[in-house]
């Protein structure tokens, strides 16, 4: 009798080289994290985000000072004293209203 033909699949050798690879790359990408050398480069680039945003901050405020326009901190302040003089008026704001 003949024996039946198994067809071999075709995917199977991607599928092993994928699976190998990952083993490798997880491997190496462990090794990585684990070394002093991550830990400094990650504290670095962490310091250096803090420094940009705070130069970011302050090149904000010396540009919203020097076009004579309020920071968002003034803004806020002004919005609460408006709402204060509102309410003892007895007045609602329009948006207020809307709702």
């Amino acid at each position: 009798m003949l024996q039946p033909m198994t067809t071999p699949d075709p995917a199977a050798l991607l599928r092993s080289w994928m699976c190998e690879w990952e083993k490798m790359a997880n491997g190496l990408g462990g090794d990585a994290v684990r070394s002093a050398e991550w830990t400094r480069a990650m504290h670095g680039a962490s310091g250096m985000s803090l420094s940009a945003q705070a130069a970011g901050r302050e090149a904000t405020q010396r540009l919203l000072a020097a076009t004579g326009l309020p920071s968002a901190a003034q803004v806020k302040d002004l919005s609460a004293r408006l709402a204060g003089v509102e309410a003892a008026l007895g007045w609602a704001p329009a948006s207020a209203a809307k709702v």
